[in-house]
This record gives C-alpha cells, sequence and structure tokens, in this order.
C-alpha cells in the first residue's frame, strides 16, 4: 500500500492519470493512454505516453448527471471511432490515479462511465463523458398508448427469435451507405427486411450493426457508414418488422404484441377523433 504514502508525502509523489477506453467485446478492443512523460505498463496493459487531459471530477452528493469533458490529438487511433458515425458498441471509459515512483503500481479507480459523445474543435478531439452513476437514475423507455407495437424489437419485452429471423448472406460490392449481396440469400419478400438489420465482425472481431432502411433487390442501403466490410464479407441480414399485428403474426409473435389495435376511433364528444 504504497499509494498512501506517496499522497501523503509532500516531494516524493509523481502523479499521473491512466485512461483505459474499451470499445468492444474483443479482449484487445481497447485504447490505453496516460498524461505521464512515459509510457506506464500496469496489469500487462501498456498506457501510452500521450497529451491526454480531463476536466474536474465533481461530486455533489446525489446523482446528478455531472458530464466530463476529456481532450486527446485528432492524431490518435481513438479519434477514428467517431469519424461519421457513432460506434455499435457502448464506449466507456474509466480513469485510474496513482504514481509513476510507486513501487507496488497501484492505481486506484477514481472515475467510471461512458462516452456520451465527440466533437472536433482545432486539432483536438473533445469527448464528454457521463460517469457510471447516473445510469441508476435514469428512468429509460416508457410505453407509448398507441395502434403500433412499442417494444424493441428481439429484445426481452418482444422476444421474438432472432435466430429463425436471421439469413446468412455474402457481400458482392460495397458503394458508400450501401451494400449488395449475392443473389439467392433469402426467400422472403425483401420488404420484410427494411427496419432489420446487418450484423458482422469487423478486423478486431467485434460485432458492427446497422439498421436497414432500404431494400431494393439484393441492394441494401444501411442507416451509417459500414466499417470493415469488403467484396466476401459474410454478414448476417436479421429481418424488420412492420410493428403491426401483421408484423407480429410473420414472426409468429402476436402474444408478445405491445401495441394496442383496439383504441375506439369515435369520438363521443365530437364526431371525429383528433388523434387516430
Amino acid at each position: 500500500m504504497t499509494l498512501d504514502a506517496k499522497e501523503k508525502s509532500r516531494y516524493k509523489g509523481r502523479p499521473c492519470n491512466l485512461f483505459l477506453v474499451r470499445y468492444g467485446e474483443s479482449a484487445n478492443s481497447y485504447f490505453a493512454y496516460t498524461d505521464a512523460e512515459q509510457d506506464v505498463t500496469v496489469d500487462t496493459i501498456v498506457y501510452q505516453s500521450v497529451a491526454f487531459s480531463r476536466g474536474a471530477i465533481v461530486v455533489k452528493g446525489n446523482m446528478d448527471k455531472a458530464a466530463m469533458e476529456v481532450r486527446c490529438s485528432l492524431k490518435l487511433p481513438l479519434a477514428d471511432l467517431f469519424v461519421a458515425y457513432p460506434p455499435s458498441q457502448v464506449v466507456t471509459l474509466t480513469i485510474f490515479q496513482g504514481h509513476l515512483n510507486d513501487p507496488d503500481a497501484q492505481f486506484l479507480t477514481i472515475w467510471a462511465g461512458r462516452i456520451l459523445s465527440a466533437k472536433r474543435e482545432t486539432d483536438e478531439l473533445i469527448m464528454t463523458c457521463e460517469p457510471i452513476r447516473t445510469a441508476m437514475k435514469r428512468l429509460g423507455l416508457r410505453r407509448h398508448y398507441g395502434y403500433g407495437c412499442s417494444h424493441k424489437l428481439y429484445g426481452p419485452h418482444c422476444n421474438a427469435n432472432k435466430t429463425a429471423a436471421s439469413y446468412p448472406a455474402v457481400v458482392s460490392s460495397v458503394s458508400g451507405h450501401r451494400i449488395t449481396l449475392v443473389g439467392g440469400w433469402t426467400d422472403r419478400p425483401v420488404s420484410d427486411f427494411v427496419g432489420g438489420m446487418v450484423e458482422w465482425n469487423n478486423l478486431a472481431g467485434d460485432k458492427e450493426i446497422r439498421g436497414v432502411v432500404r431494400v431494393v433487390g439484393d441492394t441494401l442501403t444501411l442507416a451509417w457508414a459500414p466499417r470493415d466490410i469488403q467484396t466476401g464479407t459474410e454478414v448476417t441480414v436479421i429481418r424488420g418488422c412492420s410493428r403491426d399485428e401483421a408484423g407480429c403474426n410473420s414472426h409468429n409473435n402476436i402474444h408478445n404484441f405491445g401495441g394496442c389495435p383496439f383504441i375506439p376511433t369515435k369520438n363521443p364528444i365530437s364526431r371525429t377523433n383528433r388523434f387516430y
């Protein structure tokens, strides 16, 4: 426990921060940086010495949303995560603090949370981060009273069979947000895949996910530009849902339909219903 001794000393301490950014499920899907003047190795992870800074850590004694800014150079590979589209996975940030001359290399966690957004300013990447404790206060999504189903497709309340709705395919060409698949990848009408998803593994072994906004023949228009996808890449195309009774029936999932199809269309006060 030499960290406490370094903290209490007047001249012996050499404090520094370690920043660990994880952006995927693979063991190597992380970036490790330090604001020290030399690289630091802790638990087999090498933290690269770069220009990296953070804002003040604010603790008010409650769970208010106290955002913190973290800044780094645009030349770092971390900046590439936020080019043109957000990452498919949640990007988390953990900050450790310790001393370079600590023989025990004891670095304690002083902040943990996730990166919500990032913007570019001159030659810096400015990331807005949210502490993990704010998630304890989040109410989450509320159900809406309407004809359509409000459940998240293939989520725990929808509970549709995602495996049965998945179709393996091979990419034949890529153009911007559009990918063209080798023919014969499905025997269903292509309109069933509008509102669905395309999944594949990137070069780091992490899963990439893009929504499908349009399908014409074997060409799919994705919501965001695809990462690490090229001719011959194997993908999985997952059906969408029209979020009505017919859509649930097509998934054999009508017992989990989350809409309210029996909302009356006649208004007892006036001749017309203002909402339906």
